[in-house]
């Protein structure tokens, strides 16, 4: 991969690994690289764009989520991605978890807002420690954290994470996570930077201006940078007003001549140059047992079976091959993104985009 930055348990995967599982599958066999699993679907924010539809009642439990990270373990998983329709810093579960899956040799990828960790008395009412301390525990469980950057303007970034005050607790964040030592990486004899660190910008209208300067910040942090379009689900749909229209030729050429320009990597979870490591080397668990097409797509009606809670893994992966095996081979790039931005049809409206 040509990258400058590379996410430490998410972009470091060796290219054999690779080549190794697509071998793996031309042979029918079954087996995953990345697990994605969802916490809760609790939030603190309201971004804007936010893709959560729904609350779901029926978590899985911490035994459940081990045993599903002990059987991706078995297929072959080298990365647990942990994300969700929420914030996952919320979950009383994340640390038993991550601690779990450190223990069984496997990497950490935390995606989140990041405010929990310049936030002690929420921290505190859910994990019982301070900021700081949780920041050194995921350390010492060697976390890579991927967090969201919506500005360096605090009004811009409270009204795109839609709470005031925000990005006061960002800031003491950003701090914490300095001072544990998160800003330090390494430098490969090729000059590529492995970071523990990347930051996640969600560019529209209100921000686009600042992309500059939020690709320099992240650099700066020694941490990779990611820019992207929104997928136009949840929230998008109702604030689609504050993004760019996907149907427009003008946005095409912005996402790929000037987004991509100043993005580390295509989107947040691309693994290699153009497959996505919980869509093609992977799959994601929704917090309820589901199978997901995407983090940002619910369960659809007729592929609810598909539940951990009622088949192994890996015969959940074999039904979702034998439903998928286009979208699912070699050189496919991400559904979700492809068929929004680059579908021929100019007179859809984002209002009635279809879900997965």
């Amino acid at each position: 991969m040509n990258r400058k930055f590379l996410l430490r348990g998410l972009d470091d995967i060796h290219s054999e690994v690779f080549e190794h599982f697509w071998k793996r599958r031309e042979e029918g066999k079954t087996g995953l690289i990345y697990l994605g699993i969802s916490l809760t679907s609790r939030c603190n924010l309201n971004c804007v764009y936010c893709y959560s539809l729904h609350p779901k009642k029926n978590q899985l439990s911490l035994g459940e989520y081990k045993s599903l990270i002990a059987q991706a373990k078995e297929l072959g998983a080298e990365t647990v991605i942990i994300c969700g329709d929420g914030e996952p810093t919320i979950d009383p579960f994340l640390l038993p978890i991550i601690q779990f899956s450190f223990e069984m040799e496997m990497n950490n990828v935390l995606v989140s807002n990041g405010l929990i960790f310049g936030d002690d008395d929420l921290c505190k009412d859910i994990h019982g420690c301070s900021a700081i301390e949780m920041v050194n525990l995921l350390k010492t469980y060697k976390t890579s954290l991927v967090l969201k950057l919506e500005s360096l303007n605090s009004e811009t970034y409270d009204r795109v994470v839609g709470k005031k005050g925000a990005f006061r607790k960002f800031k003491q964040a950003i701090y914490n996570l300095r001072k544990a030592n998160f800003s330090d990486n390494i430098k490969l004899p090729n000059g590529v930077i492995l970071t523990s660190v990347a930051f996640s910008s969600v560019i529209g209208k209100l921000n686009i201006n600042e992309i500059f300067e939020l690709r320099k910040f992240s650099h700066n942090f020694g941490a990779q940078f990611i820019a992207k379009f929104p997928s136009f689900v949840g929230n998008a749909i109702r604030n689609k007003d504050l993004f760019f229209n996907p149907y427009e030729e003008t946005t095409r050429w912005l996402r790929v001549n000037f987004i991509r320009r100043f993005s580390d990597k295509p989107e947040t979870l691309t693994a290699d140059e153009i497959h996505c490591g919980v869509w093609h080397y992977g799959c994601v668990i929704g917090e309820e047992g589901d199978l997901r097409l995407c983090y940002t797509s619910t369960c659809s009606p007729e592929l609810t079976y598909l539940n951990v809670r009622n088949l192994p893994l890996k015969r959940i992966l074999e039904e979702r091959e034998n439903l998928f095996k286009n979208m699912l081979e070699r050189g496919e790039s991400c559904h979700i993104k492809r068929r929004i931005y680059e579908s021929k049809n100019q007179g859809i409206n984002v209002q009635i985009l279809p879900r997965i």
